[in-house]
């Protein structure tokens, strides 16, 4: 049996579709109102090493804007085992992420304040909503290392820090 060649998407023009801070998906700046229609897209959403962002099919693929990160975590779930727990995160699109080595936790810092974010996959983050963060921050354990308290979180066999009580 001949093994066929695989098909490489052609790069078509930019698309007209931007995600917005808040996790608005705008398209000729008219908002998607079928969620059905953004988790498609959401789908095949991927970002590249240069940090454009692409919607992309077997055959196809487009550039699209996101202003800051493309997903927004909007819930939060402990599941505990003997072994140990999962905090598990829900995003804006219905997709399930595990807090772990293979999603784990960053910061970036913006002007005067710092943002939480959970790496994705291709490439993409999601950013954690306010509301989310608070029940992190209840999830956490106070840990005292040389009279420094710094905040942790246990999930899938690893430890994130939230930061230091200075």
């Amino acid at each position: 049996m001949k093994s066929r060649n695989p098909v490489i998407p052609q790069i078509c023009h930019d698309f007209d579709i931007r995600i917005t801070r808040d996790g608005m998906w705008l398209y000729h700046g008219t908002p998607i109102k079928r969620p059905e229609l953004v988790r498609l897209f959401a789908g095949i959403l991927k970002r590249d090493q240069e940090g454009a962002y692409w919607l992309e099919t077997p055959y196809e693929r487009g550039r699209i804007t996101v202003e800051d990160a493309p997903f927004i975590i909007i819930d939060l779930r402990a599941e505990h085992s003997d072994q140990d727990r999962q905090l598990i995160f829900e995003t804006n699109t219905g997709e399930e992420i595990i807090l772990g080595i293979e999603h784990p936790l960053y910061f970036v810092s913006r002007e005067s304040e710092i943002i939480p974010y959970i790496a994705m996959r291709d490439n993409l983050s999601a950013r954690i909503s306010r509301s989310v963060f608070y029940q992190l921050v209840d999830e956490a354990e106070v840990v005292n290392i040389d009279g420094t308290s710094e905040w942790k979180i246990h999930s899938n066999g690893y430890s994130f820090s939230l930061g230091k009580d200075e």
